[in-house]
């Protein structure tokens, strides 16, 4: 039984700016979108194969040049005319089925080589001993990553390939059943030339020098797939210890450097013991029998206790500590419980990469995990589209994409919002129950959320539709927010929407955190359940009007916005780059406070005279004094290598693109008064910058506009009535918007319709503005004029 995966970096040597994700560079190399994945799974329907025994005579290295024999302990589980196997590259020179000589059928344009003539004494139930000889060069997969490596002075192999299918490559290295559902015990005899000695799975049970020839034998107990048997040579020196495991027991740990390496690889490798010990609170006790890494050329691949690592990760720092972490982690993700078919990578690779971010909590601080996370959940809703070629759920990926940024990021990111929706207690406890009561077993994606959920005694239905079985994310919005007194409190309703990608179902049981600000540092925050497209929540009783409010501001349940948060007073200019954004402030004399959020999909209220983004828009808020002089720097961005943010809207040409704005959901989007277009040299390279020169409280979305679109053809235009600052502290600015010159009246009405401040408003062609120092109560009112009115909400 067996799973295939691939830890989750190459090439340590370049990082670019998303370097981390460096496994993902070769992953489309192999086929175009849309190939299936193989799953060979029917051969152990057949057969069983209970251990593995290799002879591997690697005296020729650094020639390719394999003598093996492979021993299998098979059980027979039905009739069968031949037994079956996957073998690459090599030739079989002969077999036996205990003791008997049987024909060899090579596979030809078969992904199988046979052997029949079966002996009759093989009957259904009982074990046989098939033994295979075969020699020749060890393959590599075509895209250079998998496979065999003969790479001077180090020769290795990765059991993963990107450019074959399945991507599980034992096949490369001895005959194996490649699929996810065969688990083997494994033991190595392998001979080498002196100075080099070879590593494998498990604990080294024996060494003889003869000359210049080195045996070593090398056994591991406990089951595996065929992808997880690993061998390595080299001149390595060995760096020996002992790890502590939770619960008083040890661990012996080898990492294999050259000796020229290993200072480096004991001051990289320094925190091993804090990540063990994290992994094992976490998710149960570390069941194999050796925390072992080899130093290689190329590759990070989990496996089973000789984990292989480019030797230019251990370079002295931590600085790529958490593909350590990664790899390790792989040792309950993967090794252990494994995916049952490529399908459900997401398992191995994106609860491997959550976990090298939630150790970090341990061995670092909470501060350090929260930004690892919250930069992960950036960099998928930025590239995860580019990167793989679409929107994709998390279960049923193919072939191209089995190792993509979905696969392990957005994983990841959706182990960090599994371990919130439960809570650390509950979580921790139904992973290690799954884990130990479904050890070195595989593992669908629904069944995984049948024995989550059993194990949690939640019900996981509706999280897994939410985030795993569903495509796309969501966007969650604050609509608006209404405030009415009740006696010395407040009772405050909060209306909110979600804004779907690429989907076209909303999320059904979504833990949000709210929060509440008030005029004098005061804050309320509560969790509520977001469960409908549109939904009003009332909070009853509190003891501060709120000047605004915000959604998913919360650490443990991340969904589809990034935001910032700037406090200050003064002049300050800020790179505000969760929420894609740059905050210039010129003046401000008061405290200021400015939230600003990105949401990364289009508006789910739309406009009807506007062809408006579909996949982002920001939300503004805060609390900022009436001189406050800020300016805010929006980039568009269609190109897709950079995530193609606009492609929607600028793909051919920047000229229409403007920017809308709303006080509210409960608004029309109008053209926004105060924006500059930069198309930064082009009007057709789908990139350049929108900077608002004034900053109003609202919501804010890129849109297509014709040229000479105005107020009365299309009912856009400079919004003809505009309040601010909104909520207000007692100067309140008016602007007015008037065709010809005459007169309104201007008028300030409380929510029970009464007046408290009316005057009549002399009129000149154009923007017409106005000044009020005003002292009324706290509260909620509207400014009417002829040509409009507006919600402001006063705050004392």
């Amino acid at each position: 039984m067996r799973s295939l995966i691939l830890a989750g970096f190459i090439g340590l040597f370049q990082f670019s700016a998303h370097g981390q994700f460096a496994c993902g560079d070769f992953k489309n190399v192999a086929s175009p979108a849309g190939v299936p994945n193989l799953n060979y799974s029917a051969l152990s329907d057949t057969f069983d194969i209970h251990h593995t025994h290799l002879d591997l005579d690697l005296y020729a290295i650094p020639v390719n040049d394999f003598k093996a024999i492979a021993s299998l302990d098979v059980e027979r589980l039905m009739n069968s005319s031949s037994f079956r196997f996957q073998l690459d590259g090599f030739s079989v020179d002969s077999a036996t089925v205990n003791g008997q000589s049987v024909t060899v059928v090579p596979a030809g344009t078969s992904p199988f080589v046979q052997l029949t003539s079966l002996p009759a004494s093989w009957s259904v139930g009982t074990h046989a001993n098939v033994v295979i000889y075969y020699s020749g060069a060890a393959p590599a997969d075509p895209t250079g990553w998998g496979g065999w490596h003969q790479t001077s002075p180090y020769y290795f192999n990765l059991g993963v390939g990107f450019g074959v299918n399945p991507h599980s490559y034992g096949r490369s290295l001895f005959p194996a059943f490649d699929n996810f559902v065969e688990h083997s015990t494994y033991s190595f005899n392998i001979l080498t030339k002196s100075p080099r000695k070879a590593y494998a799975n498990g604990v080294r049970t024996a060494m003889v020098i003869n000359g210049d020839s080195i045996h070593q034998s090398w056994d591991c107990t406990d089951p595996m797939s065929a992808y997880l048997a690993s061998v390595a040579v080299s001149n390595y020196a060995e760096l020996e210890g002992t790890l502590s495991k939770v619960g008083g027991s040890t661990v012996p740990s080898l990492i294999l450097g050259r000796p020229a390496d290993t200072a480096n690889a004991k001051s990289s490798f320094g925190h091993l013991q804090g990540i063990l010990t994290s992994f094992e609170n976490w998710y149960g006790p570390y069941v194999w029998d050796k925390v072992g890494y080899a130093l290689t050329a190329t590759g990070a691949m989990e496996h089973v206790t000789s984990i292989h690592l480019p030797v230019g990760l251990a370079d002295g720092t931590y600085n790529r500590e958490d593909i350590i972490a990664h790899e390790l982690a792989h040792h309950w993700w993967g090794n252990l419980l494994t995916c049952a078919t490529a399908e459900d990578m997401w398992i191995n690779e994106g609860l491997a990469e959550f976990s090298s971010h939630l150790y970090e909590e341990d061995v670092y601080s909470r501060e350090r995990y929260i930004r690892t996370v919250r930069g992960n959940q950036l960099y998928v809703l930025n590239y995860a589209r580019k990167d793989d070629g679409g929107y994709f759920a998390l279960n049923g990926i193919d072939h191209s994409t089995t190792y993509g940024t979905h696969v392990y990021q957005k994983g990841a990111w959706i182990g960090h919002n599994l371990r919130g929706y439960l809570g650390d207690s509950i979580f921790s406890a139904a992973v290690t129950s799954v884990l130990s009561n479904y050890a070195h077993t595989n593992v669908t994606t629904a069944q995984f959320q049948n024995y989550m959920s059993a194990a949690s005694g939640v019900s996981l239905a509706d999280f897994f539709s939410d985030w795993i079985t569903t495509p796309g994310h969501v966007a969650i919005s604050i609509d608006s927010i209404e405030s009415m007194a009740s006696g010395n409190n407040w009772d405050v309703r909060i209306d909110l929407s979600q804004n779907r990608k690429a989907r076209s179902t909303y999320l059904s049981s979504a833990p949000m955190v709210l929060n509440l600000y008030g005029p004098n540092g005061e804050k309320h925050r509560t969790t509520i359940m977001v469960e409908q497209a549109h939904e009003s929540h009332l909070l009853v009783g509190l003891n501060f009007n709120p000047v605004y409010a915000t959604i998913n501001e919360g650490e443990d349940y991340l969904a589809g916005t990034t935001y910032n948060r700037v406090k200050g007073i003064g002049f300050g200019i800020f790179n505000l780059d969760n929420a894609k954004a740059r905050l210039t402030v010129n003046t401000a004399t008061d405290s200021h406070y400015v939230y600003v959020a990105h949401h990364w999909a289009g508006p789910e209220r739309r406009s009807s005279i506007a062809n408006v983004s579909s996949n982002r828009f920001w939300t503004i808020r805060g609390m900022w004094g009436s001189d406050f002089d800020a300016g805010l720097r929006l980039f568009y961005d269609g190109r897709i290598a950079n995530g193609g943010m606009d492609d929607d809207l600028v793909s051919v040409t920047e000229d229409s693109l403007v920017l809308l704005y709303r006080f509210d959901a409960s608004e029309e989007w109008t053209l926004y008064p105060h924006f500059t277009k930069n198309t930064m040299g082009s009007a057709s390279d789908q990139f350049g910058q929108i900077n608002l020169t004034k900053i109003l409280p609202g919501d804010y979305v890129l849109a297509n506009a014709s040229a000479d679109i105005g107020l009365k053809e299309s009912g856009m235009g400079i919004p003809p009535l505009r309040v601010y600052p909104n909520p207000n502290h007692g100067t309140l600015k008016i602007e007015l918007l008037a065709e010809a010159s005459g007169s309104t009246p201007l008028q300030i009405v409380d929510v029970s319709g009464k007046s408290v401040f009316e005057t009549d408003w002399q009129l000149v062609p154009g923007m017409n503005e106005k000044v009020l120092e005003l002292n009324i109560p706290s509260g909620s009112y509207i400014v009417k004029t002829k040509t409009g009115e507006q919600k402001i909400l006063f705050t004392r």
